[in-house]
């Protein structure tokens, strides 16, 4: 639980994942481990993903793996639906407010996909793969995928005093097309708030400002 830094013992909470066969990794020859993330809701849930175009793509089951006991003794299986079988640069997770549920968001190299549906059939999961950009964005590699949890909000003009209040949006940097945003998926908040109470449950204080 590394987000927990205030009981965080390297000693004792570190545990290294077996990445050999055994534990459910395909050996993906001529590719490497390119991106790993953790559900903000589910630390025992780890997805993992490969890029890279070595070796026969037809053979290559799936380039992402997903395991529900990264905290003991992980064994992954490979999430199948993808469209196309290509490199995967990376994945995150991101919570959707409207259904409080975590999605997994995947920049591969032709685009951006949401995986929802996840569903164990055995040692694999099959999943629905919705394309984000659609046919007017057109195909592009997706090489990162940032959440911003937070955005400050300045309640006091004066004194410069200021919440942080919780936001959850979404920002893609594609390869040669720019970085992208999405508010879709942002938690509600009330609009033009006159008093900091107005955004209290919604909010983490800071202060003294500066801090």
């Amino acid at each position: 639980k590394p987000h927990e830094l205030g009981s965080f013992d390297a000693t004792n909470d570190v545990t290294q994942v077996n990445t050999q066969p055994s534990a459910g990794l395909s050996a993906m020859n001529g590719r490497w481990l390119s991106t790993i993330a953790v559900d903000p809701l589910d630390p025992n849930r780890v997805a993992v993903a490969y890029a890279g175009y070595g070796g026969d793509n037809s053979a290559v089951q799936s380039f992402i793996f997903l395991t529900e006991t990264g905290n003991t003794t992980p064994t992954f299986a490979p999430i199948t639906g993808a469209p196309a079988n290509e490199p995967i640069y990376t994945v995150k997770f991101v919570v959707d407010p409207s259904s409080g549920e975590s999605v997994l968001l995947a920049g591969t190299e032709s685009g951006l996909y949401t995986i929802t549906d996840l569903n164990s059939l055995g040692p694999i999961y099959t999943s629905t793969w919705t394309n984000e950009f659609g046919a007017d964005f057109g195909k592009v590699p997706v090489y990162d995928i940032d959440v911003r949890l937070y955005k400050s909000s300045i309640f006091d003009e004066d004194t410069q005093d200021f919440t942080l209040v919780r936001d959850n949006t979404v920002f893609v940097a594609t390869h040669g097309r720019g970085i992208w945003s999405t508010s879709n998926l942002v938690y509600p908040r009330k609009s033009n708030p006159e008093t900091p109470e107005l955004i209290e449950q919604l909010a983490v204080n800071l202060y003294p400002n500066p801090n």
